[in-house]
């Protein structure tokens, strides 16, 4: 025994009544106070002068199958919404390269818009691809998980791209391969940090060499961090001892009062 809407229920009726069949899946709720999911297939039945004189159906109990539906769309859902928020972009190919699936992080990263993509192949959207990415595919299509960190791609207008990767294949339910998953982060702002970084690095410890006087950088807790070659010779000891090692180790320090 059900509970109806019984507004919801004559809208039904007559639509049924009007078009003279009607297929529902409806949500009903029992006298216990729990709830079943109903499928229906109804008719409407009319004698020789076409006045409807009754209706036959069908209904059957489709709980299970809804509730597997809709556990099925969460699992979707929340797959969707990890893959949208990871770091990095990802994007699904079939065998042919072809684009199946792509996070709005991919592309993002890489400029495109999805219908630039979805269908499409992956050669066609980055021509001057490195012919070494191209083997890495060819290898997760054999099912053999590729991956790289900090790797450069220089376009072909000369513009260099670093990206942190990992190339894998997927698989059918009978077990063949159906494509690959490429995982990639653009690094190239972190990477160019990096190298100016060590540009200004590398120009800092050329000026500390040439100057003739000895020159000793201590930390806080007065513990060699960086020394010239003049230092060296004065202290009659290598950076590579001295590192870290209280001053005082080395050479007396007066204070005045």
């Amino acid at each position: 025994t059900f509970s109806h809407d019984l507004m919801a229920g004559r809208k039904t009726w007559k639509d049924m009544l009007d078009k003279g069949s009607l297929h529902t899946v409806t949500r009903e709720k029992k006298k216990d106070g729990s709830f079943i999911w109903i499928e229906g297939d109804y008719i409407a039945l009319r004698n020789e002068k076409n006045q409807v004189i009754g209706h036959f159906g069908i209904q059957n109990d489709v709980t299970d199958r809804i509730d597997s539906q809709q556990k099925l769309k969460h699992s979707m859902d929340l797959l969707k919404y990890i893959i949208e928020h990871n770091n990095g972009g990802i994007a699904v190919h079939d065998l042919n390269m072809n684009y199946i699936y792509v996070s709005q992080h991919y592309l993002d990263e890489y400029g495109i818009s999805k219908e630039e993509v979805i269908g499409k192949n992956h050669y066609e959207i980055f021509p001057d691809l490195p012919e070494k990415w191209k083997r890495v595919h060819q290898l997760a299509m054999q099912g053999i998980v590729s991956s790289a960190k900090d790797d450069p791609y220089v376009h072909e207008n000369g513009k260099t791209d670093w990206t942190s990767w990992e190339c894998r294949p997927f698989y059918e339910d009978d077990g063949s391969i159906g494509g690959i998953i490429v995982y990639t982060e653009v690094v190239t702002s972190r990477k160019l940090l990096e190298i100016s970084l060590k540009k200004q690095k590398d120009l800092l410890e050329t000026t500390l060499q040439s100057v003739g006087d000895a020159v000793i950088s201590c930390n806080k807790k007065g513990q060699i961090i960086l020394m010239n070659k003049a230092a060296e010779i004065m202290l009659n000891v290598t950076i590579d001892i001295a590192y870290n090692r209280p001053i005082e180790d080395f050479m007396r320090i007066h204070e005045d009062c």
